[in-house]
């Protein structure tokens, strides 16, 4: 059974690993590399610190590196906290401080977007995904996809905050699995599909 993202993601790749799986800015990824990259975040993740049920907050452009460091932190066993790309700084400051992230995974092209990053990020580590792709794998980390269980929170989302401060919503991986599942289904997705994702991934259906 796939009861968790990880389970998920290592039976579609598993199954489908040479087969396009996400096309983003002109680049197309099979499913054997976004997990292969989704593993190796897992590990740049536990490098610094991170371990099951910290949360890693995700400040990035649209893109392929977004997807795979969604992924990669609620498969090593951590919460994803995903920022909404339009948020200013003192929304994007209030997440950071209510959600506690033990790093925030951004770039340079998504953070001159704000007025003042280093206040709206202060106090936060911050990993960059290219300079963290140079670095030498290590060394015995945990296999991926073994850290979390269905019970387990994969994601933080925020609501919109249109009518108080934004407040963040627990999903678990039982959540999101079922979710899919029961979307799949009532949309008869198949493997010959393809799907466009024009929302936020801080967005629940997203």
């Amino acid at each position: 059974m796939t009861r968790t993202v990880a389970d998920l993601l290592r039976a579609r790749a598993e199954s489908f690993g040479e087969r396009p799986f996400v096309a983003a800015g002109g680049a197309v990824a099979t499913f054997g590399e976004i997990a292969a990259r989704v593993a190796r975040v897992g590990d740049v993740l536990r490098t610094r610190g991170v371990g099951k049920g910290d949360r890693v907050a995700l400040l990035l452009p649209r893109g392929q590196d977004e997807a795979v460091w969604l992924l990669g932190a609620m498969a090593m066993g951590a919460v994803a906290v995903p920022i909404h790309a339009k948020l200013k700084d003192d929304q994007v400051r209030h997440v950071i401080t209510d959600s506690e992230p033990r790093c925030c995974v951004t770039s340079a092209a998504r953070t001159v977007a704000l007025r003042d990053a280093a206040e709206a990020l202060a106090g936060v580590a911050q990993v960059d995904p290219a300079v963290a792709a140079a670095e030498p794998a290590s060394r015995g980390a945990a296999p991926h996809g073994s850290a979390c269980a269905p019970q387990d929170v994969a994601v933080m989302l925020y609501t919109s905050g249109s009518t108080g401060p934004a407040k963040g919503i627990l999903q678990t991986h039982h959540n999101l699995v079922t979710g899919a599942e029961v979307v799949a289904d009532y949309l008869a997705v198949t493997a010959e599909d393809h799907l466009l994702g024009l929302l936020s991934l801080s967005f629940d259906y997203g």
